[in-house]
């Protein structure tokens, strides 16, 4: 059998078990990719909501976001639940117009924070925070 030529069936086996080996690791990779994935795209959402709920405050007139301390709401987007909590600070001064007691008016601006928090794939207590500032 000096003549003939091909795989023997050992070569045929090895050569496909070192296949399924390397499709089994792609597959792995795949699958910790497409988890990542998940969790960057929930993370995107959080700061649309969390921007959403700085820009709605924002809009509000100042006197109208003075009335608001802290307040909470729940949203639900793509089959994640999110939690989106808002504060609205006490009146900061800065000194470029005088501080008080000396400064008439006190009331320069309010600091707005937003803390989006969120569970997914197993991993509980997910957050994303984000802060901005309303002047008069």
């Amino acid at each position: 059998m000096e003549g003939d030529k091909g795989f023997t069936l050992f070569e045929t086996l090895i050569a496909l078990m070192m296949i399924t080996v390397a499709v089994a690791g792609l597959v792995g990779s795949f699958n910790k990719a497409s988890a990542y994935n998940r969790i960057c795209h929930a993370r995107y959402v959080a700061s649309q909501l969390a921007t959403d709920k700085i820009e709605n405050l924002r809009q509000m007139s100042y006197a109208d976001m003075i009335a608001i301390s802290s307040d909470s709401d729940q949203v639900t987007l793509e089959g994640i639940d999110f939690t989106r909590q808002w504060t609205v600070s006490d009146a900061v001064d800065d000194d470029a117009d005088g501080i008080a007691p000396t400064d008439t008016d006190p009331d320069d601006y309010r600091q707005i924070g937003t803390l989006v928090t969120w569970s997914q794939g197993g991993r509980s207590n997910l957050q994303l925070s984000l802060n901005s500032i309303r002047t008069k």
